[in-house]
């Protein structure tokens, strides 16, 4: 008799389908239950952020079923692509939309009766058509996965009528299971959704909205352009979205960076839909770097490698932040986001929502706009941590003392002096003026404006009129944001919010609670990168797959991402494998894409790894696909510290890897960011100067700034190294 202990594990059939089909070897929390909902035929709603794997827990089961699965998806594009990506990994899958031709719509449905067809994509409105709804029942259809779920709900921030019609599934199909999934929703929102669907004993699975792997930077908007060039200048080569509120800032700011030489393309709805689309090819196809947009832009986007978003303005509600900034680091590698901020941008809103929204809209869903509106100004002024206050606005809890990936807690930030003395001014101020008016008018009174509406009220009579003429107003506005935040006062009312004292405001008069106010400091600190996601991968080889991706991408006509994301292409550059089993061990490699591309691959490091000297089959970091949160942005390692020293020494960067123990290429990174922050003035060290000049010419030639590019210039005598070395530094310099 076996015992317990020696009995082999039993088969697990879902983990199975993931590594055959995906090539991962462990789920993701929350991805198991979502799964099993869907193999049991219960109903469910999953909320994960953005980059939870929230499509695999629909696609997966899907294989493990004699039923087809029929996904519900808003945009054409992201259909495709969410397609292109299935059938890369050899699993039978198909659209319908309307950019099709008749006949091949009725071909898609008859493989669909054949049972040929596992997963099929569709748009909502596509399931109001009659002879379709018949078809799907023919077909016996078992489950319906329902993509961007909020889009249900008047209460979120991205309602779309067309998805009210799904509450007809249940009644067309009583014996499918039905399953939304979505990346922002709230308590309200999840409530409505599994009304508006009329889910039967749903598993609801709520997962934890945390991304790690972000850092959130919120700065005053000063001067806009010189802001946004510095934020690009860190991510030379790499991708990203600027998001602005207006039309007329799109069109501007595309301008301005394309006179500067950056690969950017404008995207809002007042372009034509060729012209989007050409916009939003570009991007997905890596043939340009930047795409400046409206909100109008982002959802059909499944692109994974976005290193950065900028918000050049305030988005509408904090659930618009979390899905805008929630596109950067899809694959789980470290991203940027920044917000440039105005205090005037609530007003924007206002204005807009006043203006131009929905004429038949409800009073309460307008008064509701409002309101999100303010919070979203909350957040933006406030001086809490970012990761903390994105996790509480969305119900859960933050345990960690600092996220040290914000603003906030890299110290970014600094105290003001006084900040009681200034606290208590403003305090008497929102007193004396009868605890009736908003931020605004008591910002102008503390200030000592002449305007008229002061004047008529008499306030320029008040002991606290002038207080702090000399405070900009903007500084004031923060100021005030953070004492709401800290609930020394409070904001009260919808449609014109007013401020009020509250209980901790008395103790702040008495001088019995401290007070901290903080404001930007003059030169912030770098924003820190999660470095810990390049240790060990060799920078030049990361390159050369990348390169070799675009070229297989065109030839295939898919997005570059769809055949491997970053993250693989990483864990090859670092594990650099030489054998079809080693291979297989290397996360986002499948069956099918074994097959498909495996050799070109091993045919591809074996070479680099032969004329660069360096060893195959490296036991990497990357062996795995990290399913904990990656270790806290911006920490230094003694390790870090030591070669940095040795750098800054002149040291050369084989005796600064064999000292500090770390891979040639992660110094070289180390060197990097010494340049970038102006602590390392000549390369010649490592450089010598006529290597140095030719890839300057090189670079000149090269205006889109790619490694790959430049090096084909030059040969293969130069290493991507010192490329990369000598653009950092040119950068700096220009």
């Amino acid at each position: 008799m076996t015992s317990s202990a020696s009995r082999p594990a039993a088969p697990d059939p879902l983990l199975e389908v993931v590594a055959r089909y995906w090539g991962y070897s462990e789920l993701r929390p929350l991805q198991r239950e979502a799964m099993e909902a869907v193999v049991g035929g219960r109903d469910s709603l999953l909320v994960v952020p953005t980059g939870g794997g929230k499509s695999l827990c629909y696609q997966a089961p899907a294989l493990l079923s004699d039923r087809p699965t029929v996904v519900v998806s808003p945009l054409i594009s992201l259909m495709k692509d969410q397609v292109d990506a299935l059938r890369q990994n050899g699993i039978a899958a198909a659209q319908i939309n309307s950019s099709q031709s008749a006949s091949e719509r009725s071909e898609i449905q008859r493989e669909l009766a054949r049972g040929t067809i596992r997963l099929l994509f569709v748009s909502p409105e596509r399931l109001a058509v009659p002879g379709f709804r018949e078809a799907l029942r023919d077909a016996n259809v078992g489950a319906f996965a329902i993509d961007e779920a909020h889009c249900i709900s008047h209460w979120g921030h991205d309602f779309r009528p067309e998805y009210r019609q799904l509450r007809e599934l249940r009644r067309l199909y009583p014996d499918a299971s039905v399953h939304a999934y979505t990346a922002t929703a709230t308590a309200k929102v999840r409530d409505d959704i599994l009304a508006q669907l009329a889910l039967r004993e749903p598993v609801v699975l709520v997962g934890e909205m945390d991304r790690p792997n972000l850092t959130y930077r919120i700065l005053p908007r000063r001067n806009e352009l010189a802001q946004v060039e510095e934020i690009l200048a860190r991510h030379q080569g790499e991708s990203g979205i600027i998001y602005c509120i207006r039309r007329r800032d799109v069109d501007a700011l595309t301008e301005e960076l394309r006179e500067k030489g950056h690969r950017a393309v404008a995207y809002h709805a007042g372009l034509s839909q060729e012209t989007r689309r050409a916009a939003q090819d570009a991007f997905a196809s890596e043939s340009c770097d930047v795409v400046v947009a409206t909100v109008a832009f982002g959802m059909g986007i499944d692109r994974s490698n976005v290193r950065f978003v900028i918000h050049t303005g305030m988005p509408k509600s904090i659930e618009h932040y979390q899905q805008e900034t929630g596109r950067a680091g899809r694959d789980g590698l470290e991203a940027e986001c920044v917000l440039l901020y105005s205090g005037g941008d609530a007003s924007v809103w206002r204005s807009i929502l006043e203006m131009g929204g929905e004429p038949d809209a409800p009073r309460d869903h307008i008064n509701g706009a409002l309101l999100q509106i303010d919070r979203m100004d909350r957040f933006a002024s406030a001086s809490v941590c970012r990761h903390r206050a994105l996790v509480e606005h969305f119900g859960g809890t933050y345990d960690r003392e600092s996220c040290e990936a914000c603003d906030v807690c890299l110290g970014d930030l600094e105290e003001i002096p006084d900040a009681l003395t200034i606290a208590q001014k403003i305090l008497s101020c929102v007193a004396r003026t009868g605890q009736m008016f908003g931020s605004a008018h008591v910002i102008s009174v503390l200030r000592g404006e002449k305007i008229q509406k002061v004047f008529d009220r008499g306030h320029d009579k008040l002991s606290v009129y002038g207080l702090l003429a000399d405070v900009p107003r903007e500084f004031l506005r923060d100021w005030i944001s953070q004492l709401i935040s800290k609930d020394v006062l409070a904001l009260e009312g919808d449609r014109y919010p007013v401020l009020h004292l509250t209980e901790a405001s008395k103790e702040v008069f008495r001088g019995e609670r401290a007070v901290r106010l903080l404001q930007p400091k003059a030169k912030a600190a770098r924003p820190a990168k999660a470095g810990e996601d390049w240790t060990g991968v060799d920078r030049a080889l990361f390159e050369e797959l990348r390169a070799w991706r675009k070229d297989e991408a065109v030839a295939r006509a898919v997005p570059p991402f769809v055949i491997f994301g970053d993250r693989t292409l990483r864990a090859l550059a670092s594990m650099r494998p030489s054998s079809t089993d080693r291979l297989r061990a290397v996360p986002g490699i499948g069956e099918a894409k074994l097959a498909e591309y495996g050799e070109a691959l091993l045919g591809l490091i074996r070479g680099y790894c032969g004329r660069t000297g360096i060893e195959l089959d490296v036991a990497g970091s990357h062996a795995a696909p990290s399913r904990e949160k990656p270790r806290a942005v911006g920490r230094s390692s003694d390790a870090k510290k030591q070669a940095l020293a040795a750098l800054l020494e002149g040291e050369p960067l084989d005796e600064v890897a064999r000292v500090s123990g770390r891979a040639r290429s992660t110094v070289v990174g180390y060197l990097c960011e010494l340049i970038e922050q102006g602590r390392i003035d000549s390369v010649s060290p490592w450089i010598d100067d006529a290597r140095y000049r030719a890839i300057a010419e090189a670079r000149e030639e090269s205006p889109e700034g790619r490694l790959a590019p430049i090096r084909e210039k030059l040969g293969p005598d130069f290493s991507y190294e010192e490329i990369r070395i000598a653009m950092t530094h040119l950068g700096v310099a220009s």
